[in-house]
């Protein structure tokens, strides 16, 4: 802040927050690249460097569960019977389900090698995905289940040497107990821990394509296969949540530990010098939580209240309730607004993770790693629509935001984007917002000009 109060006048302070996928050193790099591109436009450019790096802890943990024929079985069978309803016949609601042979299943998932989503084509009526089972199907399902020696196989491996700590906290009880059962040859204990597994990420499935809260078929299926098996620090859940208390705890109370709170009270120290400043906030993907949390923590600190912020989102991560509820707390703290984020036909076709999982990082956030399936997220197109199933009646938190922003010219910009100056955006992947040309261009401008 020595260099706003040097300028004798009043300057624009940009604070940027950096996404959740780099990590710490990766973090420094692209800020030691983007600080002359922000210092070119006449700004004090300030980064706020934090502790993420999920990317890492994604493509290592996520490859490592793909790899576990236990996750696979479980997989393929969930989309064998997800497939059966799917192309059941109309009314066709009591019987057994025709179901596609184990192989046919395989063949499509292995169109991953190539970059494709399988079955990305086939949409499944809500009506033909009731969250239940018919007598018919249960008995179905149980069979096919039995019936299913590598499954078995690499379930039996499961209860006697896997680390519990990997899975589900309510299964860790079941395989310490079935881990005896097994000692003494007994199997039923191994097609009963199969079946609970198999059946909740049948079930929960099943509910998301009912409610029109899936994220196509085979990346549903993925996410609730891998949430009924394991643990929330294996496939990142547990990572994503540090992150979100990392940015809240940033603004405790205390200037010489919390480097938010040391930023708002050197803000407010410029203001009771008399200077006024625009402050610009900049957060890319999860660094939009940190901005909100800013935002929030501002309004409780009860600063100056002409201390607003102009807020530049990209990509952004956090969901519309954290939104939400910064609105609620700090009604008239935001000057101007503007978000850049990925259509929804981009967002399905960023994939992540390869051939692990093919969906952008907001997919897996939204399905895999919030607490809710298919949470709500301010930057996902998905949400935005207010039509079935996101009413305003069914959202109010989604209608509050998109009331209170909807009155701002241009406020949401979905690319690719070309309709003019600070307008433009031509990113088509979650990680290239800060440094793609185009985007990086936009922001200059309203650096320079405003939104």
């Amino acid at each position: 802040m020595e260099a706003v109060r040097n300028t004798g006048g009043s300057p624009t302070i940009v604070v940027h927050f950096h996404g959740g996928l780099v990590g710490q050193s990766e973090a420094k790099r692209a800020a030691a690249q983007l600080a002359p591109e922000y210092a070119a436009t006449g700004v004090v450019p300030i980064f706020v460097i934090w502790q993420t790096g999920l990317l890492e802890t994604l493509q290592n943990n996520w490859k490592d569960i793909f790899s576990k024929e236990f996750f696979e079985g479980v997989l393929e069978r969930v989309l064998q019977f997800l497939v059966g309803r799917a192309e059941q016949p109309e009314g066709a609601k009591a019987g057994k389900l025709q179901l596609r042979h184990p192989n046919e299943i395989r063949s499509e998932v292995a169109k991953l090698e190539i970059g494709e989503e399988p079955y990305h084509r086939l949409v499944p009526e809500e009506s033909k995905m009731a969250p239940d089972l018919t007598p018919a199907e249960d008995l179905q399902f149980k069979n096919a289940i039995q019936s299913d020696g590598r499954l078995s196989t690499s379930a039996h491996a499961v209860l006697q040497q896997a680390d519990v700590n990997q899975f589900e906290p309510e299964l860790q009880e079941a395989i310490r107990e079935g881990r005896k059962e097994v000692a003494t040859g007994e199997k039923g204990i191994v097609t009963a821990f199969v079946l609970g597994v198999a059946v909740k990420a049948l079930m929960g499935a099943l509910r998301r394509f009912n409610r029109g809260r899936d994220h196509g078929l085979y990346p549903t299926a993925v996410e609730e296969v891998a949430k009924a098996i394991f643990a929330a620090d294996v496939f990142g859940r547990f990572a994503w949540n540090s992150m979100k208390k990392d940015a809240k705890d940033a603004f405790s109370e205390g200037d010489d530990r919390y480097g938010g709170s040391a930023l708002l009270s050197e803000l407010d120290l410029l203001w009771g010098h008399g200077l006024r400043p625009r402050v610009v906030l900049v957060g890319h993907s999860a660094g939009s939580i940190f901005a909100c949390e800013m935002l929030i923590a501002a309004a409780k600190r009860k600063l100056p209240v002409d201390l607003k912020f102009d807020v530049i989102l990209l990509a952004p991560a956090c969901t519309f309730a954290l939104f939400d509820d910064m609105l609620t707390l700090a009604p008239d703290r935001i000057a101007e607004f503007r978000c850049f984020a990925m259509s929804d036909e981009l967002e399905q076709k960023d994939h992540l993770l390869g051939k692990v999982y093919p969906r952008s990082l907001l997919y897996l956030v939204s399905g895999a790693l919030e607490d809710a399936a298919d949470e709500p997220l301010l930057g996902m197109q998905r949400f935005h629509s207010r039509r079935s199933p996101f009413l305003d009646d069914k959202f109010p938190r989604i209608k509050r935001v998109l009331d209170a922003i909807g009155s701002r010219q241009n406020a949401w910009i979905w690319s690719v984007s070309t309709i003019g100056a600070g307008l433009d955006c031509s990113s088509v992947s979650h990680g290239g917002f800060d440094f793609e040309e185009t985007t990086l261009k936009s922001v200059k401008h309203i650096l320079r000009h405003g939104a």
